[in-house]
């Protein structure tokens, strides 16, 4: 059973959600709050969400801000001013609260795909004692030509403004290999997607926050991780940066940290060929992380 609902965002603006629940279950398993990845919406996961509730979990999907209908001004692509990674993690973890009232004594996880993976860690910064486990699709360590992207986007800012929309092909942020289920599911609902020079910014700072020592040091290390990734996915550098993310977790001494590779899959691993697999290895995930 889905229904949607709105909340009131730390960057001023309102932020719709949709929560799929079992329809018949004596006890729920767990809630599993989903961030999504750049350019998406909470729309894209109904699939997946719709699969796991029938599971007996809950799924909260809640869009981004400058996503789907949570925009700031009607403006798509632009988070709004001030620290927006603070800002993003205030609302989820609002956003947790609310789902905490009405199932109070559950286990809760956090799945994020792509930089909603960052968000994801950077949320267990603050917040890990309030989760059961993290699941990390595609996880990016950092952005291919970096400087130069933070130059551009430094200059646009100054000689055309923050909410400037840019088509330069180095500033664009999506994946190079998209198979043709991929590009089918995404493009139901994202149309030509940019972000503004402001919200480029914003998203290099905050991959950069997620991958520093504050971070990694903050996150709680009792909390298990879930790291996965696809071989063809030019974004994380092709299971590079996901296999020196399990290793610096690993080496910092976290308790349980998983990997898993998808060889046949890029970017967007809940939508490519290997689908079936990764919703099989999730929900596996989850069964074994909740004790009644």
């Amino acid at each position: 059973m889905k229904r949607e609902d709105t909340m009131t965002s730390a960057l001023k603006t309102t932020v719709h959600y949709s929560i799929y629940e079992p329809t018949i279950v004596l006890r729920i398993k767990a809630v599993v709050i989903v961030v999504h990845d750049l350019g998406e919406n909470r729309h894209n996961y109904e699939h997946f969400a719709n699969a796991l509730s029938r599971q007996g979990y809950v799924v909260v999907v809640p869009d981004l801000v400058g996503h789907g209908e949570s925009l700031v001004n009607f403006e798509r692509g632009y988070f709004g001013d001030g620290d927006i990674s603070q800002a993003i993690i205030k609302d989820y973890f609002k956003l947790q609260n609310i789902m905490i009232r009405k199932y109070p004594d559950t286990f809760y996880f956090m799945l994020g795909s792509g930089v909603g993976s960052n968000i994801a860690l950077l949320y267990a910064s603050k917040y890990g004692d309030y989760l059961s486990g993290l699941m990390l699709l595609s996880p990016i360590r950092h952005f291919s030509h970096l400087t130069l992207r933070k130059l551009l986007t430094r200059m646009q800012i100054r000689f055309k403004g923050m909410h400037y929309h840019s088509k330069n092909r180095l500033l664009k942020l999506r994946p190079t290999h998209e198979s043709g289920v991929v590009v089918k599911r995404r493009d139901q609902f994202n149309d030509h997607f940019t972000y503004a020079s402001k919200a480029l910014e914003d998203i290099y700072q905050l991959v950069e926050r997620t991958n520093s020592v504050e971070t990694l040091q903050n996150i709680p290390h009792h909390l298990p991780m879930l790291f996965a990734g696809g071989k063809k996915d030019a974004m994380t550098h092709f299971l590079a940066d996901n296999k020196w993310l399990c290793h610096l977790y690993q080496q910092e001494g976290f308790e349980e940290i998983r990997c898993k590779s998808y060889m046949q899959s890029g970017h967007h691993l809940l939508f490519d060929v290997e689908r079936e697999d990764i919703y099989k290895d999730l929900l596996d995930y989850l069964n074994e992380h909740i004790y009644y």
